[in-house]
């Protein structure tokens, strides 16, 4: 994996896992699933489970070379870290931003107008074959993409 990458994701955990610490828990990704849909949770920790959660998926994503699962896990953690709490996770995603889009070769500009785009498809009642076949993504990414939205 790039080193790069690697030592944003390992920033981010660390500071998430001192979070997590501070409650008494370790960054197991089981037990950090059932924290985020607990409705009633302390903020800090919410957004701690958080980054774990997407910093797993994209360390998984650039295991296996896929830049399109790499960048799409990335915007949803600049989104989350941009309205968390802790303004810590956001400095260390603006500091590297650049270097993270270089490596997956995405610019987040092109993907979030496509996953736009797909939202407004799918608003429109399209099949997720014609989506598919319009915006050039998967059925799976284009899952992703409207479950990602409408939990929110």
């Amino acid at each position: 994996m790039n080193n790069i990458v690697d030592n944003v994701i390992r920033e981010l955990e660390f500071k998430a896992g001192v979070t997590l610490a501070s409650f008494g828990l370790q960054a197991e990704l089981k037990s950090i699933q059932n924290y985020l849909n607990k409705e009633s949770i302390d903020e800090d920790l919410r957004d701690a489970c958080y980054i774990i959660f997407r910093t797993h998926f994209i360390r998984e994503a650039l295991k296996r070379d896929d830049a399109e699962d790499a960048c799409y896990n990335l915007i949803m953690l600049w989104d989350h870290c941009s309205k968390a709490g802790d303004e810590n996770y956001n400095e260390i995603l603006v500091d590297s931003i650049d270097k993270l889009l270089k490596v997956t070769n995405k610019r987040i500009k092109t993907v979030k107008n496509r996953h736009l785009r797909v939202l407004e498809l799918n608003k429109m009642n399209w099949s997720i074959d014609a989506i598919a076949a319009d915006t050039g993504y998967s059925r799976r990414q284009i899952s992703r993409v409207i479950n990602g939205h409408t939990k929110n």
